[in-house]
């Protein structure tokens, strides 16, 4: 049987746990980063993506053949600007499928944000609500989905939510150090992913056999107020939610709720459906 064919662009963080499950799992597998190196069996591409004739070049000397089975495009931006976000998310992806012209594609992944969402008032968000983001980041963001939907591969959209595991633990260091992130006043909702659930959901949409939808949310079960997070991590840690120092706090919107319907109805199994099960799972939180 022969061997199925990825290319990660973009394995970083959620990127690149992508190309290691892939390729345990029997891809032969480019993962392709600005500096980062990769050790066989994974072939490792070097290149920025704002470069359109590097891209091609790096393209031509990885001997894809006739066919990628898979593509997932998994970028970050290497600073919050709008120059950033355009070169990363927007020139990047053109660059990429510009290089992929003559290379059969079968499926196109782009990893997106539930940030495309402006709406902050405790609203339940799906893949079918309105997206008029009042940020940079979120417009680029809707340039790069509306960029993939030109792609003649068929093409899922992720909007992740917002990515933490492993190295990424921000809240709890800030309880641990004596500072609020949360104001006890009024609710606070977050959308959140592990890291792995985010990987793991992604080699599920590259693997499966039926044809994905054209959009997800990722994101985990339970969009969580912030005041229950802190709590939990407060109780974790011997604090008292009333002694951590919170005069920095200023009044925040309430944040919206988004849903993973169809990510579950896609037969993808959360590891970590909760905060409390994803944090508990790390060492450092």
């Amino acid at each position: 049987m022969k061997r199925r064919q990825a290319l990660i662009v973009g394995a970083g963080y959620v990127g690149g746990a992508v190309a290691r499950k892939l390729s345990v799992d029997g891809w032969r597998v480019w993962a392709l980063t600005r500096s980062r190196q990769w050790e066989a069996p994974i072939h490792g591409l070097r290149v920025d993506l704002g470069d359109d004739a590097a891209v091609q070049e790096s393209f031509r000397s990885a001997e894809f053949g006739p066919r990628l089975d898979v593509v997932v495009f998994a970028v970050s931006a290497d600073e919050r600007t709008d120059a950033a976000y355009r070169t990363a998310y927007v020139t990047g992806l053109q660059n990429v499928l510009r290089a992929l012209a003559d290379v059969q594609v079968g499926r196109l992944i782009v990893v997106s944000s539930t940030g495309v969402f402006a709406q902050e008032n405790g609203e339940q968000i799906d893949e079918a609500s309105p997206t008029i983001p009042e940020h940079f980041s979120g417009r680029r963001l809707l340039q790069s989905e509306q960029l993939a939907r030109t792609a003649t591969a068929q093409t899922s959209i992720v909007r992740l939510g917002g990515i933490y595991g492993p190295e990424r633990t921000r809240l709890p260091d800030l309880v641990r150090g004596g500072r609020a992130f949360a104001s006890l006043d009024a609710p606070r909702y977050q959308n959140r992913v592990h890291r792995d659930d985010a990987a793991g959901f992604l080699t599920h949409l590259a693997a499966m056999e039926a044809e994905p939808q054209p959009l997800y949310l990722g994101v985990d079960d339970e969009p969580a107020d912030l005041r229950e997070v802190q709590a939990w991590f407060c109780q974790r840690l011997g604090k008292r939610p009333s002694s951590l120092e919170s005069s920095a706090l200023r009044p925040r919107p309430v944040g919206k709720r988004c849903l993973n319907t169809l990510l579950k109805a896609s037969g993808y199994v959360l590891r970590y459906p909760s905060f409390k099960e994803g944090y508990a799972s790390l060492p450092d939180a």
